[in-house]
């Protein structure tokens, strides 16, 4: 009985859409769920490859850390960074004191709206510098900023990969 009623279904859907249109069909249809499975394979091993890589680089964050604060925790690294950080200061505060410099800083093209904004908050307010210079050279702060942006490099990789089996089978 089920063979009768696949026969006379297949012999029906010939007759209508025509036996080339059917196995055109069929066999598009085979194949985009082939190439579905193999995405589908691809993409989990592509997404653990990712997890692999975001993994290593926060892990190697993390051993730089420990391997700054190893220095920091010395008397001698200490000095190092307050008299980097002083020296640092140093060439801000002459930048902002000198009139001309400062416009031309503002001027140069090659100084992002970031830094220039950066730099018109501390002529006014010259403690958001120390503070921004303390920011800067926290160990603990800087980890954690590159962190963030190997989570969002991570997210970004995840969500090509996910979009691009979407768009071969649009294809």
């Amino acid at each position: 009985m089920k063979k009768t009623f696949i026969k006379s279904s297949i012999s029906h859907a010939k007759n209508i859409i025509g036996t080339t249109l059917f196995l055109s069909v069929c066999s598009s249809s085979l194949a985009l769920f082939n190439v579905g499975q193999a995405n589908a394979q691809n993409l989990g091993q592509n997404l653990e490859q990712i997890r692999r890589e975001a993994r290593e680089a926060e892990s190697q964050v993390d051993k730089q850390l420990t391997g700054v604060q190893t220095i920091l925790n010395t008397t001698q690294g200490r000095a190092l960074l307050e008299s980097q950080k002083a020296q640092i200061r140093n060439q801000f505060m002459d930048l902002l004191s000198n009139e001309l410099l400062y416009e031309q800083a503002l001027a140069n093209p090659s100084i992002s709206q970031h830094q220039k904004n950066l730099l018109r908050i501390f002529k006014v307010n010259p403690q958001a510098l120390n503070r921004y210079i303390d920011q800067q050279s926290n160990p603990e702060y800087l980890a954690e900023q590159q962190k963030s942006k190997i989570r969002t490099q991570t997210e970004v990789a995840r969500n090509r990969l996910k979009i691009r089996p979407l768009r071969s089978t649009l294809k």
